[in-house]
């Protein structure tokens, strides 16, 4: 058998003729490491931004090589990466207030009034819950009810459940699904609970323009306002922040937002006038939205026995090292009768830890003062 035609090229020959029929792909221009030319397929390994490429020669000043990166901005969406990578927290002497490792936070996300629905005036329906389908040009009753089950039955069913162990929660929520639920408010100043800016309505602020986002982040500050009694100092975007949200929320003042998957520790950065502003980090695997989607949890021992197992990791790992562990919820999800049991396996776990092994529940804004403080005794020491 004849040998391939290409194999009596020489191989840069070869290598050349791939790229050149590569498609050229057109860079973004938010990538400030490269220019915004043309190229012929570039490759992820090539391309990368100076700084990484400094650190590859020497894996032994990584660290080093991260804290070069500062801040973040809208224009170096990197660097927040970076960020969550460098193990500042992990290299720091600290604890969890009691000399705790593992913090835990309960959020529980209220959404409910806030989702898209033509009823409501939108151009289009809601398409996600227990079923996905699409109703168009008409209201999707049934989507609309799904909904209307979270905040009645399902909300009191899990709220009941946190009350009885006098434990403290976040709340997520969306601007227009509190003016339905006064309920929420109501439970939240009895019990102490945080009320944290979820949007105004249930929908992410990754495509919208700033005047867009900064209003729609001014309106949630108002609702939670109004009926609260105090502004929030936390958000938490619905899926993907924009590159703009966290400049903008640092402009207005918050203390710290949840938009970020990375770590399983707080991160300090700095805003404009140089003042700390702390970053939560989230969790969706450790969420009942897992009882959605394909590979999904279907009894309430697959998602009891889930957070279980990442509560008794972490605190393994947070006798050397602290850490933050969130478990989400909400209402018209684990709300259902044959979901709760979930949640209450959940809550017996924590609390005969505490016997032995003591984790620190808390709100998230009661986690990020306690960062800060920590934050202002590294600066004075």
């Amino acid at each position: 058998m004849s040998a391939p035609i290409h194999s009596h090229r020489p191989a840069g020959l070869v290598r050349a003729l791939r790229r050149a029929a590569a498609p050229s792909v057109r860079l973004a221009p938010s990538f400030p490491w490269i220019s915004p030319k043309t190229v012929p397929n570039p490759r992820p390994s090539q391309r990368r931004p100076r700084h990484l490429r400094d650190c590859a020669a020497d894996r032994s000043s990584l660290s080093s090589c991260f804290r070069k990166v500062r801040t973040m901005t809208p224009t170096n969406p990197d660097s927040e990466l970076l960020r969550r990578f460098a193990p500042q927290a992990q290299q720091l002497d600290w604890r969890w207030p009691g000399g705790r490792g593992l913090a835990i936070s309960f959020v529980l996300n209220i959404e409910e009034g806030a989702e898209l629905a033509i009823g409501a005036g939108d151009s289009i329906n809601e398409a996600v819950h227990e079923v996905t389908h699409a109703i168009a040009d008409v209201p999707d009753l049934c989507m609309q009810t799904h909904f209307e089950y979270g905040a009645r039955a399902g909300y009191a069913r899990i709220a009941s459940r946190f009350i009885a162990h006098g434990l403290p929660l976040t709340l997520n929520v969306c601007g227009r699904a509190l003016e339905h639920t006064p309920w929420v408010t109501a439970d939240a100043l009895a019990h102490d609970w945080e009320l944290c800016g979820h949007g105004w309505r249930w929908e992410s602020p990754a495509h919208m323009d700033e005047a867009t986002e900064r209003a729609t982040i001014l309106r949630t500050m108002d609702s939670i306002g109004r009926h609260w009694g105090r502004r929030p100092t936390g958000w938490h975007c619905k899926s993907s922040a924009s590159l703009r949200t966290r400049t903008l929320l640092q402009e207005l003042g918050f203390l710290y937002d949840s938009n970020d998957y990375g770590g399983e520790v707080p991160c300090t950065m700095r805003r404009g006038d140089g003042s700390p502003y702390v970053i939560l980090p989230y969790a969706f695997d450790t969420n009942d939205m897992r009882f959605f989607g394909q590979g999904a949890f279907v009894q309430a021992d697959d998602f009891a026995r889930y957070v279980i197992e990442a509560i008794e990791v972490l605190q393994e790992e947070a006798r050397q090292a602290p850490r933050l562990l969130t478990i989400g919820l909400h209402t018209r999800i684990l709300g259902r009768p044959a979901r709760i049991r979930a949640l209450d396996r959940i809550l017996q776990h924590v609390q005969a830890q505490a016997q032995r092994q003591p984790a620190w529940v808390a709100t998230r804004e009661a986690m990020a003062r306690h960062w800060l403080q920590l934050e202002q005794q590294r600066q004075t020491a």
